[in-house]
């Protein structure tokens, strides 16, 4: 199974998405954000560091200045980005439910089911849906934590692991654009790069050429007038929640609410997650 053959589950969620995401002007939070993506103007309520959510406000600005042949208002439009970036998590998603399940001992025809199964499970399930149907810049950040993900996978069971590893750092680079909590996912997705066979020489290759590209496009970033001080202090005042004891009570109630018919499929599927650990 390839990306083109996710084709039709993107088509079907982007549609489902659009119709259902709210068509004009919202409150609170949600006018702020289309209102800075009409505008282009720093954002005056909420976060409003002039680096938040630099690369979603450039994404939705762009779409409402390109779209203008559709017939929504502008405000509609910019909650058209989410939908759209919300459909294409599908993509990444499913190719790395299925490259796990073929590493777990899964047939193709089992994990590409599965891959399809999984990814359409989260875009259907209820906090899913509700970002996707109104203005904000975290399904463009699943969109790129998901394809990090997918990427650090396939660096798992790669002999030349670290040029997946370069486009791990140059996703999460350009994910730390639009919010800072990927920095909370670092360590999964370091875990998940290094987790295959790797030979020394292929850790030093790949630090090396990730430290020299990231200090060019620093520069050239620098150059054009990017705003890193702002960046580098809303990084900064990110404090990741630490787990609390209750937490894991909280996670299987979400697990059952969110995703009523596929925790159904947990009773094959964690007894095979099971026997592959062995």
């Amino acid at each position: 199974m390839n990306a083109f053959r996710l084709l039709p589950a993107f088509v079907g969620c982007a549609l489902f998405y659009a119709v259902s995401a709210a068509p004009s002007l919202l409150w609170g939070d949600d006018a702020e954000l289309q209102r800075i993506a009409v505008t282009g103007e720093a954002r005056a309520v909420g976060q409003s560091s002039i680096a938040s959510h630099l690369l979603w406000q450039f994404v939705a600005s762009t779409f409402v200045r390109w779209t203008t042949w559709l017939p929504l208002e502008e405000a509609g439009r910019v909650t058209l980005v989410a939908a759209i970036a919300a459909a294409l998590v599908v993509i990444p998603l499913a190719l790395t439910i299925r490259d796990i399940s073929r590493q777990v001992g899964l047939g193709s025809r089992a994990a590409a089911v599965g891959s399809v199964v999984g990814a359409v499970a989260l875009g259907l399930s209820h906090t899913f849906w509700l970002l996707a149907s109104r203005p904000n810049a975290y399904t463009i950040q699943t969109f790129l934590l998901a394809s990090a993900l997918w990427v650090a996978v396939r660096a798992s069971g790669s002999a030349s692991p670290w040029r997946w590893w370069l486009v791990v750092v140059g996703i999460v680079a350009v994910t730390l654009t639009n919010h800072a909590m990927v920095l909370a996912s670092l360590p999964g997705l370091g875990v998940v790069a290094i987790s295959g066979h790797i030979e020394r020489r292929a850790i030093l290759v790949g630090c090396g050429l990730a430290i020299g590209i990231g200090v060019v496009v620093v520069g050239v970033a620098w150059a054009a007038g990017f705003p890193f001080g702002a960046l580098a202090a809303t990084l900064a005042r990110y404090r990741p929640q630490l787990p609390r004891p209750l937490d894991p009570i909280a996670w299987l109630v979400f697990l059952a609410y969110q995703f009523p018919g596929a925790m159904m499929l947990v009773r094959w599927g964690f007894p095979l997650f099971l026997r592959s650990q062995k």
